[in-house]
């Protein structure tokens, strides 16, 4: 996997092979300047591709899963419990019957549904389709399940509810104020709080090395060889390592690999970009993606394989793609901040979620 090549830049600056042969102070500088100038550069994107997602976890996280599962009905159960003595008359000993029987007509077949969705959605295909404009902070992905979930759902003896929930399809619209889920039906839209990660994930699925990583609180070296060039990044209080970017001579603000570490030295993502092509004006971008994640709550590690399909840079996006779709019907609030943003710049047509 290591017969990668990296490309020119975005912009028309002659910074092609600007920190080959310098030092490593300037290097780095050369460095930071042509990944800043092709950010500049990106203004709006549309990108389609297909992503397979495979979530590798054994026994014992699933068990571990489900005892935490179980936890968090049993303290919800007592509040309901407490909640209900302390509104009703009913006795004590009734109460807490009832919610018993409850616990177990609906919280063990939650818990046990919930893990059998996970398992069955730790391998998925998915298309993909995303538009962003970076000088507004707007992104919109339209995500479409591709496995036969009808296969699936009869032969996992699947309910409707679980049919419903076993699809990953949704559509994701966010500015720097709000985002908004619309589920796979397209008439049902959650309001929740913002999220910036997804303009900056999509720069780095372009082969761009974040900017936080080369301007970040880390201590930063350059090493260079004839043939490869890797940057390296420490945590200052510890000196363990905190990143690993490894690139080639004369390609820079673009990388083959990409590694993180956490505080502690354990290896969080890795990121591997392959089969550069030129998609205009001599700017290539990397048709392939392999990013493996691995959490310190969940051992197991996640990876997604994407596979470019189509790439438009700086096209025109017209500002209603940023707007939910026509066939929605109900909005649900997910954060009240959120939702008072969303209401200042909703369409005429929206009431206040619901």
């Amino acid at each position: 996997m290591r017969n990668l090549a990296l490309v020119l830049t975005f912009c028309c600056l002659p910074i092609e092979g600007a920190f080959a042969g310098q030092g490593g102070s300037e290097g780095l500088a050369a460095l930071r300047a042509a990944s800043a100038a092709n950010r500049a550069a990106l203004r709006t994107l549309v990108l389609e591709e297909t992503v397979a997602v495979f979530q590798k976890r054994g026994a014992a996280q699933q068990a571990a899963l489900g005892e935490r599962l179980w936890n968090g009905y049993e303290a919800l159960t007592e509040q309901i419990v407490e909640r209900l003595w302390e509104t009703s008359t009913t006795p004590e000993e009734e109460t807490r019957a009832a919610v018993e029987a409850v616990r177990e007509r609906r919280d063990g077949a939650a818990v046990e549904s919930f893990l059998r969705l996970w398992t069955l959605n730790g391998l998925s295909l998915q298309s993909r389709r995303t538009a962003v404009d970076f000088s507004t902070g707007r992104y919109r992905r339209e995500i479409r399940d591709l496995r036969d979930l009808d296969a699936l759902a009869a032969q996992n003896c699947l309910s409707e509810l679980e049919r419903a929930n076993l699809d990953l399809s949704k559509t994701v619209i966010g500015c720097p104020e709000y985002s908004l889920l619309v589920n796979a039906r397209g008439d049902c839209c959650l309001v929740g709080p913002k999220d910036s990660r997804l303009p900056k994930r999509q720069m780095t699925l372009l082969g761009l090395v974040p900017q936080g990583l080369l301007n970040g609180p880390y201590e930063v070296t350059l090493e260079q060889t004839e043939r490869a060039a890797r940057v390296r990044g420490q945590w200052p209080e510890t000196r363990r390592p905190a990143f690993l970017v490894e690139l080639e001579p004369g390609c820079e603000g673009r990388f083959a690999r990409l590694v993180r570490y956490d505080r502690s030295g354990r290896l969080t993502e890795e990121i591997v970009a392959s089969d550069y092509r030129e998609v205009t004006d001599g700017v290539k971008v990397p048709f392939r993606i392999v990013l493996r994640r691995a959490r310190a709550d969940d051992p197991q590690d996640t990876i997604e394989i994407h596979a470019v399909r189509s790439v438009r840079i700086n096209p025109d996006v017209p500002p209603e793609t940023f707007t939910p779709p026509d066939s929605v019907l109900t909005f649900q609030a997910l954060d009240e901040e959120a939702v008072k943003a969303f209401m200042r710049t909703a369409p005429a047509r929206l009431v206040s979620p619901g």
